[in-house]
């Protein structure tokens, strides 16, 4: 049993991950949390302990309130990585 301060939501949406050693890839959110954020992507350039900036479409920075997220990769295996959101963007 899994035990969050911010309950998981299940979402859909593409978001870019970019980093300037690394480059910068297209992926696909899948979960969601005020905390967090689990994606799909075909490929994984960005190892654990990556900082990582996560562009956001221009309908998804109005939902959130948001243009700046900034998050650091806690896990990454192939087709999936999961982010820890930092600082005062995260999300809701």
């Amino acid at each position: 049993m899994e035990h969050r301060c911010y309950p998981r939501n299940n979402d859909d949406f593409s978001v870019t991950l970019s980093n300037p050693r690394h480059g910068s890839v297209n992926a696909q959110v899948h979960d969601i949390s005020r905390e967090g954020i689990a994606a799909r992507l075909d490929d994984m350039p960005f190892p654990p302990g990556t900082l990582v900036e996560v562009g956001l479409s221009e309908k998804q920075q109005k939902r959130f309130h948001s243009d700046d997220l900034k998050g650091y990769v806690v896990h990454a295996r192939k087709g999936e990585i999961g982010l820890w959101l930092l600082g005062p963007n995260k999300l809701f």
